[in-house]
């Protein structure tokens, strides 16, 4: 069973099949205008004209049709052709004249055909080299198979674009769901990197994430740093003094606090011994296992705002060190 369907856009009439219906779910390409319209909602009714070629009628037609247009070409370009015995390469090109028949004045009928098939290709070429009425060269007119070649080689370039319908949409929709399956995959894994670099800052910033924090620590075998800010750290009072009845012995006091709102690691301490000239004579850096001692290791954190004393015995016999200066910093 044929039909008849419009295209909305150029208007151009195309007699189509069930089978060419059904290749698309109705989805069809004008060929006149290249768009893409669904056939089943333009059908038009009348009857159809016979006389147009169809994708089921037999190539011996087109054949013929072939064989009459070059007839027809090598009659128009062989009476202004000099003979034979005179041709030579360096002869000018000799223009072709009018062609001795009289082009058909009527319009053509409106195409009802849905696509011609690659055969029908050298038609329109061979068409379109009789009725060009400007000077064509000896040589031109002996390439014309080659030209006549290109549509068919172009006509079935374009027959693998022919991708639109709801298959093209499905396979267009899988397609866009594993890209945003893999987008969404290489974000959560970028989020967890970052996560993991700045843990410890997450913990102080967010505390309700610090149970989640610790739990994937577990698994990966990691654990959240304490925070490490110097400049919540401060020396709230501190002196070097000489012992009584010990030359070169000093005894270290000093008050530490933490100002900041959270837990900060214990920090550690630069402590320079200076002469009569302030100029250094001895530098030593005292972790936390050096000032604290045991308490180190039983309190590893530094508790938010609060502050704790310490006291540090040093021998610096021999050194004629007469001041100090000290230092608080993070490794």
């Amino acid at each position: 069973m044929k039909m008849i369907t419009r295209c909305p856009s150029c208007g151009t009439a195309y007699r189509v099949t069930a089978e060419q219906l059904a290749a698309r779910a109705g989805h069809v390409r004008c060929g006149q205008c290249a768009m893409i319209f669904d056939a089943r909602a333009t059908f038009v009714d009348g009857d159809i004209d016979t006389s147009q070629p169809s994708l089921d009628q037999p190539s011996t037609f087109r054949a013929e049709e072939v064989a009459q247009i070059e007839a027809m070409l090598a009659r128009s370009v062989a009476p202004n052709l000099p003979p034979p015995s005179e041709i030579s390469l360096a002869d000018p090109p000799i223009s072709r004249g009018e062609p001795d028949f009289e082009p058909d004045s009527e319009p053509e009928p409106e195409p009802v055909i849905a696509a011609l098939p690659a055969a029908a290709a050298p038609l329109a070429a061979a068409a379109a080299v009789v009725a060009a009425p400007a000077a064509v060269a000896a040589p031109a007119a002996i390439a014309a198979p080659a030209a006549i070649a290109a549509p068919a080689a172009g006509a079935a370039a374009r027959a693998h674009e022919f991708d639109f319908g709801p298959a093209a949409k499905r396979r267009a929709r899988i397609v866009s769901a594993l890209w945003g399956s893999g987008i969404f995959i290489l974000s959560m894994l970028l989020a967890g990197q970052i996560v993991h670099a700045y843990r410890g800052e997450v913990a102080v910033l967010a505390p309700g994430a610090r149970p989640w924090l610790e739990a994937g620590c577990r698994l990966l075998g990691c654990r959240i740093p304490l925070p490490r800010y110097a400049n919540y750290i401060s020396i709230e009072s501190s002196e070097l003094a000489a012992e009584r009845g010990a030359s070169g012995l000093f005894t270290l006091s000093a008050v530490l606090r933490n100002r900041a709102s959270f837990a900060q690691a214990h920090p550690s301490l630069e402590l320079t011994l200076t002469d009569q000239q302030e100029q250094p004579v001895v530098r030593r850096v005292l972790q936390p296992k050096d000032y604290l001692g045991e308490r180190a290791a039983r309190e590893p954190a530094f508790a938010a705002d609060t502050e704790y004393g310490f006291k540090v015995y040093i021998d610096a016999a021999g050194l004629g060190a007469t001041g100090y200066r000290l230092y608080v910093f993070y490794d």
